[in-house]
């Protein structure tokens, strides 16, 4: 099997599951999730001619998540933009890491919704925009894999990913037991509206309308917040 789990949709989980997979003891820290032991599993790590391999045969499974893009953008906004200011400072050299190059980081810190949603809609064309903040789709190149399973990041992730394991006959105690292992303070859409205006929500629909179309058509549920 293959993955491609977009950042604030499970990624922490298929790490750590990853990890699980070659008997690496599991703690729920940034070292071990984050860390070095993942890397040799990514596909820039494999190099291109063996992912291009894996991407032409039919017989690996390809799997995916997606996220309501509200929900998901709430998640990161509070995460890397509003989260502690040292450790972005330490990792990135700068506060808020929207774009992926250290030139076009900001010192000032927290910057806005407002501002963050100009920053990720003037660069969402071009590969600048770090992952946490891309479109899904972007992401995981929607127009160029064709995924075989996707399962939406709620509270069913991990039964699924379970169920899912078993029946390559692998060990479905690999995927973590807990939907939230990196243990992020946003899950949820009720919480939109301590962060979003209406105005806010209905901008963050309109950056992220590629996602709407392509993963969630008319079952995109309506967020009403104060104007």
């Amino acid at each position: 099997m293959a993955f491609c789990v977009p950042p604030k949709n499970g990624c922490t989980a298929f790490k750590a599951m990853m990890l699980r997979s070659q008997g690496i003891n599991f703690r729920p820290t940034l070292d071990d999730i984050h860390g070095r032991k993942v890397v040799p599993f990514r596909a820039e790590k494999l190099g291109m001619e063996l992912t291009q391999k894996i991407l032409d045969d039919p017989t690996w499974t390809w799997v995916t998540t997606t996220r309501h893009p509200i929900d998901r953008f709430v998640s990161a906004f509070v995460d890397k933009i509003l989260g502690p200011p040292d450790l972005f400072r330490r990792k990135y050299g700068c506060c808020a890491y929207v774009l992926e190059f250290p030139d076009r980081c900001f010192l000032a810190c927290p910057i806005g919704v407002d501002a963050l949603l100009g920053i990720v809609l003037g660069a969402i064309n071009e590969w600048e925009v770090n992952a946490h903040f891309a479109p899904q789709t972007v992401v995981c190149m929607a127009d160029v894999i064709k995924y075989d399973v996707t399962f939406q990041v709620n509270g069913t992730l991990s039964t699924n990913m379970r169920r899912l394991l078993a029946s390559k006959g692998l060990d479905p105690e690999w995927f973590p037991p807990d939907n939230n292992v990196a243990r992020h303070a946003t899950s949820a859409s009720e919480k939109t509206c301590r962060y979003l205006k209406q105005s806010q929500v209905d901008a963050v629909m309109e950056v992220y309308d590629r996602d709407v179309r392509a993963l969630w058509l008319s079952d995109s549920p309506g967020v009403k917040c104060a104007a």
